[in-house]
């Protein structure tokens, strides 16, 4: 008699205990996307973090719905995305994924400038080194997330570039590749690096260097936040016989034309909320590059290890925080002039602020960005009624103050410290304030006052999120 009470209080508990679970639990019966008229549902489910017939305690759903949403956000395909869930019937839901999509289709008229950045041709201001041209993008193609990209430019460079991505190939979605051509020639090229700033070439009537390039990458990417990239490219380049008198170390031998292969490895993990301008979360990038495969006639042999690491915080309601660092390591060897790019400070977003008008190169660097913002104008976002597509007349925009320390040293191999050049082998620091105005389509725009560690200063304008 007394088992038989046991076993029945057991179970009594047990239905208690497993109701009192189902109750903080929900089933996914439905998923439900709207808003995609071009992209197919595939893409869309690929993103999300959960699937229909999934059951989730309430935080477990809650935190999927919203990487869901910053999955979806930075496929960069829409302008809106909404993660949303309706009880359907006791602990049954609907999940509701509503995007507003981007306008896919693009032919841009090209006025690119030769320098490196916008702040270095401000100085002359001279609309003479210019390149102009066109640009069709094709986001998105076949509704399959695809892009297609062609460039064509004429003035100071003549270039064709075309590119096409396929994000997905199998049935699972994992692997994906991409195919890219190119083929420029210009009347100018960077010949050396004098007293940290480069030094130009110039031949008006010929063209001191003619480069075309092929590259083909493999993109296998199993895990939503994790990408691996497996990347080869031969590279074919013709100079003017004057570059190398002029400057020994731009081919390292006499030779004016230079063929080589190139393989790369690329990790990517990347948690942020959203990748234009990101302020939760955090980001790994771990690059391994060798130029010269010995495969072929090859007048390159070198290898680059590249890593770049930041977090980002966001203290309370409008207070954030970042920091990011960075380092490339390479061999101990002579690296040719004209392959600088990436080797030093000075190039894309590889720069200690203040220090927008320098490039120093080394073989070796370290890099070290922070800055603490403030949200003046919170994301807001309003209606252009006056504006018939959808894709545009939505918009939301956000304004943030902020004040930064960037801190980089770039090792002094050999010939980079030459031709009076004085910044490689010192401590390098920059300091200011900023304000930034982040809006749809993924766009960026910068400007700040920064000091570097002898206190010039100088206001800089830039286009893309500092960290």
């Amino acid at each position: 008699m007394r088992a038989g009470v046991l076993v029945l209080c057991a179970l009594l508990i047990s239905n208690m205990l497993s109701g009192q679970d189902m109750a903080s639990r929900s089933v996914i019966d439905t998923i439900r996307i709207e808003g995609n008229k071009k992209t197919l549902d595939g893409v869309v489910l690929r993103e999300l973090e959960f699937w229909q017939g999934d059951t989730l305690s309430h935080k477990a759903l809650k935190n999927a719905m919203r990487e869901s949403r910053s999955n979806l956000k930075n496929t960069t395909l829409f302008n809106f995305v909404d993660v949303v869930k309706q009880e359907v019937r006791p602990g049954h839901v609907e999940i509701q994924v509503k995007v507003t999509e981007q306008w896919y289709t693009w032919v841009i008229p090209m006025f690119e400038m030769v320098d490196r950045n916008f702040n270095t041709w401000w100085q002359t201001r001279d609309f003479t080194r210019a390149d102009i041209g066109l640009l069709f993008i094709q986001k998105n193609f076949r509704g399959r997330r695809e892009r297609i990209n062609f460039k064509i430019i004429g003035g100071h460079n003549e270039y064709v570039n075309l590119q096409y991505e396929v994000p997905y190939f199998d049935k699972k979605k994992r692997f994906g590749l991409t195919f890219e051509g190119s083929m420029i020639r210009s009347h100018e090229t960077a010949m050396k690096t004098q007293n940290d700033e480069v030094v130009f070439y110039t031949e008006e009537n010929s063209y001191p260097i003619k480069k075309s390039a092929v590259d083909v990458s493999l993109l296998y990417r199993r895990m939503f936040k994790r990408k691996h990239l497996f990347t080869f490219s031969y590279q074919d380049y013709t100079f003017a016989d004057t570059l190398t008198t002029l400057n020994p170390d731009f081919l390292l031998e006499e030779n004016s034309r230079s063929r080589f292969l190139t393989i790369s490895y690329d990790y990517e993990r990347d948690y942020r909320d959203y990748i234009s301008y990101p302020l939760n979360g955090n980001y790994l990038n771990l690059t391994l590059r060798k130029a010269g495969l010995g495969l072929m006639n090859e007048n390159v042999d070198f290898w680059s290890f590249r890593a770049y690491y930041s977090q980002y915080h966001q203290l309370s309601s409008r207070w954030y925080a970042a920091a990011g660092v960075m380092a490339l390591l390479s061999g101990e060897s002579d690296h040719p002039y004209y392959l600088k790019n990436g080797l030093g400070l000075g190039y894309a977003k590889e720069f200690v602020r203040s220090y927008e008008y320098n490039v120093i190169n080394g073989n070796n660097y370290g890099l070290f960005r922070s800055n603490i913002k403030y949200a003046l104008v919170p994301t807001r976002t309003f209606k252009l009624d006056f504006l018939p597509l959808e894709q545009f007349n939505k918009v939301f925009y956000a304004l943030y103050l902020n004040v930064f320390f960037d801190a980089g040293y770039v090792d002094p191999f050999q010939t980079w410290q030459s031709n009076g050049n004085q910044l490689p082998g010192t401590f390098l620091t920059g300091k200011g304030i900023g304000l930034d105005l982040v809006t749809y389509y993924e766009k960026v725009f910068r400007i700040e006052y920064s000091w570097n560690k002898n206190n010039e200063g100088g206001f800089f304008l830039h286009f893309v999120a500092p960290i």
